[in-house]
């Protein structure tokens, strides 16, 4: 029993041992230490992720009157609706910003970790900005939308493309749990940018349950 404890069972012990403190404690510190070392890189050169019009060309839009026929009223034939493609997963189409909030970060399309490293991205299955509906952009806390702690009611959010540049103002601000569906539903007759990151703000846990929404509406002239 002890040449067992000694050769097979000790072994397999401290194995499980060291893979706890790998995953509960070096793991969050190394994902910590990631985000330190991207927003110096962020604070460093902001401007080189912002040059998205060499890497999304064909993205184009188009602009439709709403005038059909002689039987339009006047109201609709001054309506347009912007028809755009949707780019290829993981391909940066724009850039948005927050002159208030001090926030400017490279919009990619697509919201998985790779991209996130990168700058904020939109989730897929949402409503390219411009286009009517509803666009929901996140990025992490401690880089990226770090500026969206410093946000208020009122502030105008701008997101600029190589089809066109479109404002919205911020209309409310609150938290939530992740799993919070009501959180971000999707709204069909209103044209909104949905903004979300990790709450608490700089908080150094590995997960954690609540995000920060920004719901901000369209400016039309």
């Amino acid at each position: 029993m002890k040449w067992i404890a000694a050769y097979i069972l000790y072994p397999v012990l401290f194995t499980v041992i060291g893979i706890a403190v790998i995953s509960f404690g070096v793991k969050p510190v190394l994902k910590i230490m990631d985000a330190d070392i991207c927003m110096q890189i962020i604070n460093g050169a902001p401007e080189a992720s912002m040059d998205y019009e060499l890497q999304q060309t064909m993205l184009s839009g188009l602009v439709n009157d709403g005038a059909n026929g002689e039987g339009d009223t006047k109201k609709e034939q001054e309506t347009t609706q912007i028809s755009v493609s949707e780019p290829e997963y993981g391909i940066q189409y724009g850039s948005i910003s927050c002159e208030k909030a001090e926030l400017l970060a490279p919009l990619y399309y697509g919201d998985d970790e790779e991209i996130l490293r990168l700058g904020a991205g939109q989730y897929a299955s949402s409503k390219m900005p411009g286009t009517g509906g509803t666009t929901i952009i996140g990025a992490h806390d401690s880089t990226y939308f770090a500026g969206l702690e410093q946000i208020k009611v009122n502030d105008q959010v701008v997101i600029t493309t190589n089809y066109g540049e479109f404002t919205y103002e911020v209309k409310q601000v609150k938290v939530a749990k992740a799993n919070d569906e009501s959180a971000y539903q999707f709204e069909p007759d209103i044209e909104q940018v949905i903004l979300y990151t990790c709450y608490p703000f700089g908080v150094s846990t590995y997960d954690r349950e609540e995000r920060y929404y920004v719901y901000c509406s369209r400016i039309t002239e």
